[in-house]
């Protein structure tokens, strides 16, 4: 009701106690929705059209914005006001400065402020389309013995009016036109409240509510205790909105990995079947034809006739070879997806944490202070995000790792003569880069962590040793035809390691 053209009227009467006859100093505006006014008598009114609402704001004098200002409406500073006065029945008040007019609207999205002089509107505020003319008409009430009919020909009358009217037998009466003045004169004298509506956001009205916060006579305090509350109010609601909705996507994404990490590991986690699988195998070796990708054998362990699925290019012998080498390997494979089954947890646990405590503050400072910190952490994860590689730090050489096929082709165009490259010898994985431009003495153990890198970030992560190449990046080379990622090395050396254990 802050904006119904019953409270601006009562407004305009207030303006008129605190302008009336005195001298514009100052109008300036911060922003494309705020606009101050000073006046010389010391009067500051800060004008606030905050979503589709307008706020009238009574800031102390020594607030007065000084700096990154636009001064507006020039031609009228300077000028008394000779007349302040509400629509009648209508969402604006107007000031009159002279042979100008300052037309303040309250229309929910077209609100805005336009400067009329002579009918011809000069400059505006706000106003996306403002009108090239503008005269301003008095509307009058359409009287009518039906409440629904007079609610509908009269838009600004609120529903508690409605209720108000027909308990005082307003539609059944002949005197109608009488009655009504008897009504706004009642209804301009009653206190102004401030109350909490279902969803926890303010009102301003003249019917308060059994969630009554203050009570008001004077007008002006009401406006301006309204003003802050409602937009204090509709900021937290919507940052905490917006947090509690980013935290639920992080959370959803974090959920379905947690499912997809446990239902691997449950995959995996029985080793004896890779066994038991190569068993089946070297007992038929006779059976199984070259180049096969599968094979239907016997499985005496299950007592029924299973598929295995082969590498072509391995013999039946080496095919067993491998599935023995997995078993062994599956340990380690379970060993690695618990740790990032155990780090999601945790960062599930943690999110949801913070959920339940941004839900339960009312404090905004805190949840800038959050929702910064998340900024801060995007901004670092997109940064990182943007670069072609990974970065580790030992022993105070830099170590930079692929991201992707494409990103090991930018990566090779950022190799100095004086690195070391590394790749997992006869597997897909990432390009590594020793960084070595100051042409230190490499130490074995930083060449072995380097080399645990490519190991780790290749098909071979899961081995207990691994077989990696490096060189120097003069005899690693694309060539025509090649794929993203794909080189020819000319000279190469190779070293065992264990791939890198990443911590959780």
């Amino acid at each position: 009701m802050h904006n119904n053209a019953f409270i601006l009227s009562r407004y305009a009467e207030f303006l008129n106690k605190h302008c009336l006859d005195h001298t514009l100093l100052e109008c300036v505006s911060t922003s494309p929705t705020d606009i101050h006014l000073r006046f010389e008598n010391g009067f500051y009114l800060s004008i606030r059209f905050y979503k589709q609402h307008t706020f009238f704001i009574l800031p102390e004098v020594s607030h007065f914005p000084k700096k990154n200002v636009l001064v507006q409406f020039k031609s009228i500073v300077g000028k008394t006001i000779d007349n302040i006065k509400g629509y009648a029945y209508d969402r604006g008040i107007a000031l009159t400065f002279g042979d100008q007019s300052l037309h303040i609207q309250c229309f929910g999205r077209r609100s805005g402020i336009l400067l009329v002089q002579n009918n011809t509107v000069t400059d505006h505020f706000k106003t996306l389309q403002p009108p090239a003319t503008f005269t301003y008409e008095d509307k009058k009430i359409s009287f009518k013995s039906s409440p629904t009919d007079f609610k509908q020909d009269n838009p600004l009358v609120t529903d508690e009016m409605i209720s108000d009217l027909t308990q005082s037998a307003f539609f059944s009466a002949d005197n109608q036109s009488q009655l009504w003045q008897s009504f706004i004169d009642k209804l301009s004298s009653k206190p102004i409240a401030i109350c909490k509506s279902s969803d926890d956001a303010c009102t301003l009205t003249v019917y308060p509510t059994e969630s009554t916060l203050t009570q008001y006579t004077d007008i002006g305090d009401a406006m301006h205790d309204f003003g802050k509350l409602y937009m204090g109010h509709d900021r937290l609601s919507s940052l905490k909105s917006n947090l509690i909705s980013q935290i639920n996507k992080e959370l959803k994404k974090l959920n379905a990995r947690r499912t997809k990490i446990a239902k691997h590991i449950d995959k995996i986690a029985n080793g004896d079947t890779l066994k038991q699988q190569a068993d089946v195998i070297m007992a038929n070796l006779h059976a199984i034809p070259p180049k096969a990708k599968s094979v239907e054998l016997f499985d005496f362990y299950q007592n029924k006739t299973v598929t295995i699925p082969l590498k072509e290019n391995l013999t039946a012998q080496k095919n067993a070879e491998r599935f023995y080498q997995k078993s062994k390997n599956v340990h380690v494979e379970i060993k690695h997806n618990k740790k990032l089954l155990s780090g999601v947890n945790n960062q599930i646990e943690n999110l949801s944490a913070d959920k339940k405590s941004i839900e339960e503050t009312d404090d905004f400072r805190k949840l800038q202070a959050y929702n910064k910190g998340q900024s801060k952490k995007e901004a670092v994860k997109k940064s990182n995000h943007q670069l072609p590689y990974r970065s580790y730090a030992f022993k105070g050489f830099e170590i930079w790792v692929g991201k992707s096929a494409k990103h090991n082709d930018a990566l090779l165009k950022l190799a100095h003569k004086n690195d070391l490259w590394f790749h997992a010898r006869g597997v897909a994985g990432s390009h590594v880069l020793l960084k070595n431009v100051e042409q230190k003495t490499v130490s074995t153990d930083v060449l072995e962590y380097a080399a645990s890198l490519a190991a780790r970030y290749s098909k071979n992560q899961h081995e207990s040793l691994a077989a990696v190449i490096y060189t120097s990046p003069k005899y690693v080379r694309k060539f025509k035809g090649a794929l993203p990622g794909q080189v020819r090395v000319d000279r190469e050396e190779v070293v065992l390691v264990a791939p890198f254990d990443i911590k959780s």
